[in-house]
């Protein structure tokens, strides 16, 4: 069933926990042409040098097949993420994002954010940084995300909540490898 804007805003307002989509795509030169599954370069003990395709197993009316990986999970949320981005710089979302700005050191770096840096609020450009003088970490907000777990995930939900959608893991706060660790929400539906 088609969703709109309005019934979209009901769901999130009211008890829904999941929202789900399909869309067929096809190749940007139209139905039938080409398409080019990305390439990854191999180690140098590879006897074939060279790049090569990504593979995975699926299950296609009940057996096993090969595929060559055309889209990842992590190459959506990585658009997903740019496309908010976008939408919050231009003032079009309201959205809780934490950010860093380093134009004044760093002015080729410029601002980055829980959406830009590569681990979302764990990475070490946010997380490393100072709030109001103190470092991040031992602020009031980061100790709260320190102390996160999958049972209470109020604290990155109200500072970073596109973590918990699109994941994160705290392995190198004060907790190491037993840090704040939220599998992603977000799943391929490909087939």
């Amino acid at each position: 069933m088609p969703l709109n804007a309005d019934q979209l805003r009901k769901l999130v307002a009211g008890d829904a926990v999941a929202i789900r989509g399909t869309a067929t795509l096809e190749p940007a030169g139209g139905p039938g042409d080409k398409i080019f599954p990305p390439t990854y370069a191999v180690d140098d003990k590879n006897k074939k040098p060279g790049p090569k395709y990504a593979f995975e197993t699926r299950r296609i009316d009940g057996q096993d097949a090969t595929c060559v990986l055309i889209d990842s999970v992590q190459s959506q949320a990585n658009r997903m993420e740019e496309a908010l981005q976008a939408l919050w710089t231009d003032k079009q979302i309201v959205l809780p994002i934490v950010s860093v700005d380093f134009s004044s050191v760093a002015p080729e770096v410029g601002r980055v954010t829980s959406l830009t840096a590569p681990h979302r609020i764990a990475d070490a450009l946010l997380r490393d940084s100072l709030l109001d003088g103190k470092l991040f970490r031992l602020s009031d907000i980061g100790k709260s995300f320190t102390d996160a777990s999958t049972r209470n995930a109020t604290a990155p939900f109200k500072v970073c909540p596109t973590g918990l959608v699109f994941g994160l893991w705290d392995s190198t706060g004060p907790k190491g490898g037993l840090g704040a660790k939220f599998q992603r929400a977000l799943a391929p539906t490909t087939q």
